[in-house]
């Protein structure tokens, strides 16, 4: 994966915001993982119907990585536009960062 560039302060530090990028894809894969071990989910139902599409294991997995973090991006979206209260959008932005509130 290329580095993100990002301006903090004066300085160029392009792997400031790529370490954030590796826990919020860790955190996503990790969502996935345990919505495909319970039967009836929606991620096992998905994951399931990917593969009878032909897709591998590995490829419908990486497909539902993909939703949830769209899943992620579109709460966050709706958060913004409706003025969620400051509070709880930094313990969700704590959750899928991994840092503390």
């Amino acid at each position: 994966m290329a580095p993100i560039e990002a301006l903090i302060g004066l300085v160029d530090h392009p792997s400031a915001l790529a370490t954030g990028q590796s826990q919020t894809q860790q955190r996503h894969s990790h969502v996935a993982i345990r919505q495909i071990r319970s039967s009836g989910s929606e991620g096992r139902v998905y994951l399931d119907r990917k593969v009878a599409e032909g897709k591998t294991k590995m490829e419908a997995l990486r497909s539902l990585k993909r939703q949830v973090s769209n899943s992620v991006l579109r709460q966050f979206l709706l958060d913004a536009r409706e003025g969620v209260r400051e509070d709880n959008r930094e313990r969700l932005v704590a959750y899928v960062t991994g840092s503390t509130p």
